[in-house]
């Protein structure tokens, strides 16, 4: 995983550190924004960038990124399922999941697309 945008023309340009040189896009980049933790030691982790959920397993590995019907989301380093609503895809920039909450019962995850969620 590296913080690098995902896709050319729907997530911000990567410039390196002089803004003068871009960067290769990465669809397995992630802009982490909340987490979670479940009882089990898994956690839920809050995406901006396409703007996705991932679930992750207690050692780091990435069990599945949930991404909104429609994106194109190829070349992952890990299994992507497109089943979140295809409306996400049409955020602005910089303007994906900012927060997460999970139930009380661990059933039900929430994403809050603006801060303070």
């Amino acid at each position: 995983m590296t913080g690098l945008p995902n896709l050319r023309g729907i997530d911000e340009t990567p410039y390196e550190y002089s803004a003068r040189e871009i960067l290769s896009f990465n669809p397995s980049g992630l802009d982490t924004e909340g987490l979670v933790r479940t009882t089990a030691g898994e956690f839920w982790i809050a995406e901006e960038y396409s703007p996705s959920l991932l679930h992750v397993d207690r050692t780091g590995k990435v069990l599945k990124r949930y991404v909104p019907e429609g994106l194109k989301l190829e070349g992952t380093d890990y299994p992507v399922a497109t089943v979140l609503p295809a409306i996400y895809t049409k955020r602005k920039v910089n303007r994906g999941f900012e927060g997460l909450a999970l139930s009380r019962d661990q059933q039900t995850s929430t994403p809050c697309s603006k801060a303070p969620c």
